[in-house]
């Protein structure tokens, strides 16, 4: 399944959270991403596998700042050290 509309819903409202983490892995909308990352407080697994497909840069610094949650800020902190090292 490609149809990010879709993905995104299941990421968003599926009731287990396997299925909401694969359906993130398959998101390549960043507008989406950053929504389910920055919105989902509720499910940790599902906004680390966003984070972990982010590109915005911006984004993540302010993830890694200012998150309620420290796993995700250290996520989000590692993922933007790692786009910046591929530049």
């Amino acid at each position: 399944m490609t149809d990010q509309s879709i993905l995104a819903d299941i990421a968003k409202n599926e009731k287990d959270d396997y299925a909401r983490r694969q359906a993130v892995q398959k998101v390549t909308n960043q507008l989406i991403l950053v929504n389910i990352a920055c919105n989902l407080d509720e499910c940790q697994r599902v906004r680390d596998a966003a984070i972990m497909n982010l590109n915005d840069q911006s984004v993540l610094a302010d993830i890694a700042k200012n998150d309620d949650d420290n796993y995700l800020r250290q996520k989000a902190g590692d993922r933007l050290e790692k786009l910046q090292k591929n530049g």
